[in-house]
């Protein structure tokens, strides 16, 4: 998002942390003033809200050109004393939240 090379016209900034969006948002405008920066909170891990996510950023500037996608979770145990619901969310985040 700081990326002195890049003149993109916008820019539309996704994660979990409204606040620490905001913070890159006011930085990522201090380096680029001319440039169009949007907020839009995303949490990978809920699937069922992607698709109306992915809506709202096309409007925002009518289509996206270029997404980068540094999501992603991680857990250490074994396979035997992993539960399900922690084998279901790292699937979600990691793998099903890109193709959804």
């Amino acid at each position: 998002a700081l990326c002195q090379s890049a003149k993109p016209r916008g820019l539309i900034l996704s994660a979990r942390n409204e606040t620490a969006l905001d913070r890159v948002r006011k930085r990522c405008l201090e380096l680029h003033p001319g440039l169009e920066a949007q907020v839009l909170p995303l949490d990978l891990g809920q699937l069922d809200t992607i698709p109306s996510i992915a809506a709202k950023a096309k409007q925002m500037f009518g289509r996206v050109d270029v997404l980068v996608n540094n999501g992603g979770r991680g857990f250490r145990d074994t396979a035997a004393q992993t539960p399900l619901e922690i084998d279901q969310m790292m699937m979600n985040v990691n793998y099903f939240s890109g193709v959804a």
